[in-house]
């Protein structure tokens, strides 16, 4: 009779669970976790919330990066982007596409969508977008800066992401 587990890294919320357990501001919810965006195996983004008046609440929770790296080993995967939600949309996706540098922003609120600037050279690394959009739950537009000199907002996109989950807070 065979006793072996099986324990899959893909099953939602594993990430999640994961920062609860590691950090004990998170247990004692002193900081909400926000639902993980994730592409297993290749890349996560985790947003965090803190009622507390300190801004660097993330860098502190953080700290020498241990507890983060065990997070990773366990999770599979290798670039976990943690930041701070925010209630402006624009300020929440330019977050959570850092270090991507962000030209120009147009926010369509009705619509939901965001439509980004980015220079010419800048990688458009399409799992980061595609994260950033998962996250923050609005579409991402991108365009190249020299196509937005042409055309404006109507210049035609090189890519656009729409939000493929609507993650809500850690219910506790």
């Amino acid at each position: 009779m065979d006793r072996s587990v099986l324990v899959s890294r893909r099953v939602a919320g594993l990430q999640k669970e994961l920062f609860v357990r590691r950090f004990p501001a998170i247990e004692r919810r002193e900081v909400d976790v926000y639902p993980v965006a994730r592409e297993p195996g290749v890349r996560a983004k985790v947003a965090l919330d803190s009622d507390g008046l300190d801004p660097d609440f993330i860098q502190h929770l953080v700290g020498d990066g241990v507890a983060l790296q065990q997070i990773v080993m366990d999770a599979g995967d290798p670039i976990i982007d943690v930041i701070s939600t925010d209630p402006d949309p624009a300020r929440y996706a330019c977050a959570a596409l850092a270090p991507t540098q962000i030209v120009r922003i147009g926010v369509h609120e009705p619509s939901r969508e965001l439509a980004l600037v980015i220079p010419d050279d800048e990688d458009l690394e399409r799992v980061h977008f595609q994260l950033a959009s998962d996250l923050v739950r609005w579409s991402i537009v991108v365009r190249r800066a020299s196509a937005f000199e042409s055309g404006g907002w109507e210049a035609p996109p090189t890519a656009s992401f729409q939000p493929r989950s609507t993650p809500d807070r850690v219910a506790w």
